[in-house]
């Protein structure tokens, strides 16, 4: 288990920022600051709508290759019924050290 702090980690972040490898206004970026006050799951797939008109967002992929890029060692499981393709759970492994 690796361990950091929340401050190198907000800074590796600023410097993804950057360097345009990541938006300022995404959820993937929200993600990640939650992850550097020490969030330990994440749940990249967001249902909205109901119904006929319902859009399911996967944001596995992006979260996941920041999380490489970062440094941040991580566990990909799912924990839907049946395997379901909403159930994604990323399980930060890497303590986060608040400062």
């Amino acid at each position: 288990m690796k361990l950091t702090t929340s401050k190198v980690l907000a800074s590796k972040i600023e410097k993804l920022v950057a360097d345009k490898h990541l938006n300022r206004n995404s959820t993937v970026f929200d993600w990640l600051m939650q992850v550097s006050r020490g969030s330990q799951r994440i749940r990249p797939v967001n249902v909205q709508g109901r119904g006929n008109y319902r859009t399911t967002s996967d944001r596995t992929r992006e979260i996941t290759s920041a999380l490489i890029g970062l440094g941040i060692e991580f566990r990909l499981t799912n924990d839907a019924p049946q395997g379901g393709k909403t159930g994604a759970l990323i399980t930060i492994t890497t303590k986060v050290k608040q400062v």
